[in-house]
């Protein structure tokens, strides 16, 4: 029983290596690890069929909360994941701690707490490991939790930082896409006659285009950020990437633009 118990715990933390290394260390041809995946597709399932509950006005605030709680979700899974393989760990060999203060909680729930507190470097030292191997084990954990701890902010951090970038992105060319709307009809002495709509935006193209490519390598490599949601179209970039597709047609003909307008850039 002793060495099943600590065979499956040492299989649960290789699974979460896995897990840790395809959502985070390995960029391109993964999109997430397994259960990092699975528990996506979970919460926006959660998310989704709750908004269809909802009324209009409602819903695309319901679906906005979707990337957000995934942060959170995905923070706290890897967390409990790593406790809870190494109290199997524990489990079998809690005759290896000495306990400063006796408890009636049953075995389970002792391997837990030593392995939560060690895992977030608390230190509280009421229950001690007095075993060499344990004691190395702990020390493993305490190594295991402070880089899950790094790792996962960092990982949170980043999804978050390019999720405002897309938003940032939809709202440029949103801004852009009304002031042409609005200035080149009525001032074509001030633009000039041989200047379009195509011809503007196809001069910034090429700066868009290297944002967009940001835009998908970061969701290529953080899978996650396929559940941030606006809550309005205005804000959404695929919408915006759309109208600019339309009206970049002509480009993709040979168009070729002279210099913007001061004004427009």
């Amino acid at each position: 029983m002793e060495a099943a118990l600590t065979s499956a715990g040492v299989i649960v933390l290789l699974a979460l290596a896995v897990d840790l290394t395809l959502t985070l260390f390995s960029p391109f041809g993964h999109h997430g690890g397994p259960v990092h995946r699975f528990q996506n597709r979970l919460i926006w399932f959660a998310f989704r069929s709750t908004a269809r509950v909802m009324g209009a006005k409602v819903r695309p605030q319901v679906l906005s909360l979707a990337g957000p709680v995934g942060v959170l979700s995905t923070v706290l899974l890897w967390s409990g994941w790593l406790i809870g393989a190494f109290a199997l760990v524990y489990l079998p060999h809690l005759d290896s701690f000495r306990m400063l203060t006796p408890t009636a909680s049953p075995p389970w729930l002792d391997a837990v707490y030593y392995s939560g507190y060690v895992a977030s470097t608390l230190g509280l030292g009421d229950v001690v490991a007095i075993s060499p191997t344990m004691r190395a084990v702990t020390v493993v954990e305490a190594v295991a939790g402070f880089t899950l701890f790094a790792v996962s902010t960092t990982y949170a951090l980043t999804v978050t930082r390019e999720a405002g970038l897309a938003a940032a992105l939809a709202a440029e060319i949103g801004a852009f896409r009304r002031v042409t709307e609005d200035v080149l009809p009525g001032e074509s002495d001030d633009v000039g006659a041989d200047w379009s709509l195509e011809a503007i935006a196809g001069r910034k193209a090429e700066t868009w285009a290297a944002a967009l490519q940001r835009i998908t390598d970061g969701h290529r490599q953080y899978p996650l950020l396929h559940f941030f949601r606006p809550t309005v179209d205005e804000r959404s970039l695929l919408v915006h990437v759309g109208w600019l597709v339309n009206v970049l047609e002509p480009v993709a003909e040979g168009h070729l633009f002279p210099p913007l307008p001061e004004r427009l850039l």
